[in-house]
């Protein structure tokens, strides 16, 4: 991969990062958490289908079964696959299974927590991406263990190019999460200046007051 396209990669990683915090600020109720991207979208989808009645009823079942399934054909098909990975697979499929059951009815897993439904999503997400990344590292595993020096040497470009996406991530969603705190800070900076001169003023005043009444100046009035 050329040093350009490196740079366009990153580019666009990084507007679909900010992209993606921008609508979990503005659309709380469609975007909760950048984790739950995709499976909370789909299964708002699937729950719409569901609510059509007769046939949207069957067409959300289906594609509900579908995708669920769609991690076990490289574990059927696949000839090289490993026990593990097929086993890892498996693991993908029923999380994805559970995950875009629980996006479509939250309150299926009640919580003593005012954010229970939050918790509840962002658990089964975090547990789809973890099985999902475990697979990827496995497979990573495996193809180094099988290729020559100079498929190992392509293996080994390949995660610093990863690893180059995965920096500009942190990056990204650290810089987006101080850039929230803006306005606050902002905020709390104007307030301590108003404060400040008004404090002024009325000191400033008091001064003047004592000056004209008893004949005398204070000495914060000289220096204000």
């Amino acid at each position: 991969m050329s040093r350009k396209k490196l740079f366009a990669i990153l580019a666009a990683e990084s507007v679909a990062i900010i992209a993606l915090y921008v609508l979990t600020a503005r659309m709380q109720e469609t975007f909760s958490a950048i984790y739950n991207f995709p499976f909370e979208q789909i299964g708002l989808g699937l729950r719409a289908l569901h609510g059509l009645g007769g046939f949207g009823v069957g067409a959300a079942f289906a594609l509900w079964i579908g995708l669920s399934l769609l991690p076990m054909i490289p574990a059927v098909c696949g000839r090289r696959k490993s026990a593990w990975e097929k086993a890892l697979l498996g693991l993908v499929s029923f999380s994805l299974l559970t995950t875009l059951y629980v996006m479509t009815d939250p309150q299926c897993i009640e919580l003593p927590y005012a954010d229970s439904d939050y918790i509840v999503k962002t658990s089964f997400s975090m547990t789809t991406w973890s099985a999902l990344i475990l697979y990827f590292i496995v497979f990573a595993v495996r193809l180094m263990r099988e290729g020559d020096r100079d498929k190992l040497m392509d293996y080994f470009g390949m995660a610093l190019y990863a690893l180059s996406m995965l920096c500009a991530a942190c990056i990204i969603i650290l810089g987006t999460g101080s850039a929230q705190n803006i306005p606050n800070i902002a905020s709390e900076i104007i307030t301590y200046l108003i404060d400040r001169s008004e404090a002024d003023a009325l000191c400033l005043a008091a001064a003047q007051y004592r000056k004209v009444r008893f004949g005398y100046p204070d000495k914060r009035a000289q220096l204000l």
